[in-house]
């Protein structure tokens, strides 16, 4: 899924690299929440321009706004036929720019927030759909959702749902309702991994109500070590790192997973061998 995300771009690279009529500044945004309002793309009379919507996608039948928060996400899969989005689908399709989304790992019984990124851009682009809603009031919102389908082989290890990141080439085809539907379809596909990068971020981001730059500064996570046939996990409490044991390994390797103590540590520690025969991490206390 993709529940939680950032845009820390003024506006100047939105523009740009979705090509909008005109440039709107943006402020810094560094954990967007479901039921927020969310920046998005649209086309109005031929002109792709920014506006914002509410996200929580709210259909126009229904009878309330009791919904949409669970409906911040439409499965690539069923959208075309899913009564709730089938009509969006084919006339409002929207693109939501985004710096970074973020996802949680459990390690050790403790969810780790992840921020996930495409290597290379600072802004990149989410297949949204967009609905008008009406009160009994006479009172109208606009809503989104945003499209997910299977996770790729990068962020199977974190969830098994991303984000429809569209490639720039084909901003124009999503945004274009005359556009044949299995064209359209076509889009619905995992990013290819090798383009995208993830990190470990502090858990400050995983309270809502949290902003701020410190969402993106470095976290401590725990580190899955095999050595000695016995399985270890090490993980981070001021003012000292501690492991416990988990259980056995078939054989001695060391995990890929890496680790940073203290938020904004700019590096990693190597692990070295104890003198009781365990792969001891971190080396020494945490700073």
């Amino acid at each position: 899924m993709c529940g939680r995300f950032a845009l820390v771009d003024d506006g100047t690279n939105v523009a740009q690299q979705l090509q909008l009529a005109q440039g709107s500044p943006l402020a810094p945004r560094y954990n967007i929440a479901p039921t927020q309002p969310v920046s998005a793309v649209v086309v109005e009379k031929g002109r792709r321009v920014l506006t914002h919507f509410y996200w929580g996608f709210v259909p126009s039948w229904a009878k309330d706004m009791s919904m949409a928060s669970r409906m911040i996400n439409a499965r690539a899969e069923t959208v075309a036929e899913k009564p709730s989005f089938r009509n969006a689908f084919r006339r409002r399709r929207c693109l939501v720019p985004m710096s970074g989304f973020y996802e949680w790992q459990t390690v050790g019984g403790r969810k780790q927030p992840h921020y996930i990124q495409v290597a290379g851009q600072a802004v990149f682009a989410v297949a949204g759909l967009w609905e008008v809603w009406e009160s009994a009031e006479g009172d109208t919102l606009q809503s989104c959702t945003l499209l997910t389908t299977e996770a790729n082989e990068m962020m199977a290890s974190l969830h098994n749902r991303m984000p429809v990141i569209v490639p720039p080439r084909d901003y124009g085809l999503w945004l274009d309702v005359a556009a044949p539907l299995p064209a359209v379809e076509s889009l619905l596909r995992p990013y290819p991994a090798a383009q995208m990068t993830h990190r470990p971020v502090s858990p400050y981001v995983s309270n809502a109500r949290n902003e701020g730059p410190a969402c993106l500064e470095g976290g401590c996570i725990g580190v899955v070590v095999y050595f000695n046939t016995r399985l270890h996990h090490y993980t981070n409490k001021r003012p000292q790192c501690q492991y416990r044991t988990l259980g056995r390994a078939r054989r001695p390797t060391v995990g890929a997973s890496y680790s940073a103590c203290g938020a904004g540590s700019s590096g990693l520690r190597e692990a070295r061998p104890h003198k009781s025969g365990h792969l001891r991490w971190p080396p020494s206390p945490c700073q």
